[in-house]
């Protein structure tokens, strides 16, 4: 149902954007055989009124054509990729912040320990040029990995990712053809202060306002930039950063689970 609202509000916003066009072109188009069949009917022996008609004919011609050409120029249809990023545990979770690609994720079914991603690669104004890319960052257990998956390999289908039974920080692409262990163009893991009292004075207290606004944020996105610098900070600064006055019940939940796992 959901879905369906959502395409039912793109389709009425995209008549906002070219509807307008639409039925001027269409106008053009129902009333230009009109007038030029008035030009070949008349029989008039003013050479001025034939004339007068024959430009009007000509003009609903000539701007309906420029219309129809600008609405197919620009109202192109919108084409989407789709794939599966796998079934992963609870110590794996997928994100991207490429404008055009979106990923998805739900308990899988029959597998309560076990989550469900998938993807989508959105085209915009319906061309998708050859060097772009669908793009994601994977993290397990606090370590990134950011990949890639080319828009020709987008284009032939059926792709699937899943987690190397072997080692889940490991992604096994599964290709139209042949599957093989995806390969990330970046890896990196943040770096953790030295367990020290004294960097309890880390953080200023404009650094805390700013993580917890992130960890407060109903945007998930926001809350998992908030976890991760959550996930640099020692126990010290954690303790620390409870005390925020006005702290909020998500934000407090988030630092304690970070401060259970130490």
């Amino acid at each position: 149902m959901e879905g369906q609202l959502e395409e039912l509000s793109h389709i009425i916003r995209e008549l906002f954007e070219y509807g307008p066009y639409a039925l001027a072109a269409l106008f053009l188009l129902y009333i230009a055989p009109k007038h030029t069949k008035r030009f070949i009917d008349c029989q008039l022996t003013s050479k001025k009124k034939q004339n007068f008609l024959l430009t009007v004919a000509i003009c609903n011609w000539l701007v309906a054509f420029i219309m129809c050409f600008y609405i197919y120029n620009n109202w192109s249809p919108v084409v989407t990729y789709q794939g599966s990023l796998g079934k992963h545990s609870e110590s794996s979770y997928f994100i991207t912040i490429d404008p055009n690609s979106y990923i998805a994720s739900h308990e899988s079914a029959g597998n309560g320990d076990k989550i469900n991603w998938q993807f989508a690669f959105i085209s915009s104004g319906g061309t998708i040029k050859q060097n772009e890319a669908f793009k994601f960052t994977h993290e397990h257990n606090d370590t990134f990995n950011d990949y890639e998956i080319p828009v020709n390999d987008l284009k032939e289908g059926n792709i699937k990712i899943s987690a190397s039974p072997d080692d889940p920080a490991k992604l096994i692409y599964h290709g139209a053809q042949t599957s093989s262990i995806l390969q990330p163009i970046a890896s990196y893991k943040p770096e953790r202060h030295p367990q020290a009292f004294m960097t309890a004075y880390a953080l200023s207290p404009a650094d805390n306002v700013r993580i917890i606004k992130k960890l407060s944020s109903p945007n998930s996105r926001y809350q998992i930039m908030g976890k991760r610098k959550l996930r640099t900070l020692n126990k010290v600064e954690l303790r620390q950063m409870l005390q925020t006055p006005n702290i909020s019940s998500q934000a407090e939940r988030h630092i304690n689970s970070t401060l259970n796992k130490r």
